[in-house]
């Protein structure tokens, strides 16, 4: 079972006021290049739109109503597209859709729509693109609990955030389950995957913008 820890914790409790939410290796070098994944990606979720015709597909969202998008990815491309209205957000101006399908290409800071919002009838689920073929050199977790030197290994990745968002590398969370330290990403492309498992000692790595057939 995977519980987010730390980045997604923060998260969460910058929501918890109205409620509840759906809802690690000596430091690498920094990072000089940007990066854009290849490929097209889809997603359904709840969009967030705003006055000014930007919008971000919520990946956690507050429960309670007027609800409000904790953490998502942003969304480009809209252009006069009309988006169908649910309910008005706590943020002030915006107002959430229902559950919309979008697909396009990440760009490294948001997903550019190839093709108009349309309707879905469930949201999209993070996929595991991947897994470690064997567990640490140095346990992580031990009896259900999270070790010192998985402390450490968590920390490196925290402080590689900013570095790793320059590159257009969205860091969605981060956590451990049994395995040990995973990390969920906007857009786990080959080319993401392999930069993150050189550079941190991580079990799995997890996608949510799932890359189109």
């Amino acid at each position: 079972m995977r519980s987010f820890s730390v980045f997604s914790i923060a998260i969460a409790i910058a929501l918890t006021g109205c409620s509840g939410t759906t809802a690690h290796v000596p430091s690498a070098a920094p990072i000089t290049a940007p990066h854009v994944a290849s490929g097209g990606y889809t997603v359904s979720a709840t969009l967030e739109s705003y006055a000014d015709g930007t919008a971000i597909a919520c990946y956690l969202i507050e429960l309670s109503l007027p609800g409000d998008c904790g953490s998502g990815v942003p969304i480009s491309g809209l252009g006069s597209a009309r988006l169908p209205f649910d309910h008005v957000a706590r943020t002030r101006g915006a107002y959430l859709t229902p559950t919309m399908r979008l697909t396009g290409t990440w760009t490294g800071t948001s997903l550019a729509l190839s093709a108009p919002p349309a309707r879905s009838a469930t949201a999209t689920s993070e996929i595991e693109v991947w897994s470690a073929s064997k567990p640490p050199a140095v346990a992580q977790m031990v009896g259900g609990s999270t070790t010192p030197a998985g402390f450490r290994d968590q920390q490196v990745l925290m402080a590689d955030l900013a570095d790793l968002q320059a590159r257009g590398i969205l860091v969605m969370g981060n956590g451990f389950d049994e395995a040990g330290l995973f990390i969920l990403v906007a857009a786990g492309d080959p080319a993401t995957v392999d930069l993150l498992r050189s550079r941190y000692r991580l079990q799995k790595i997890y996608s949510w913008l799932n890359p189109t057939p």
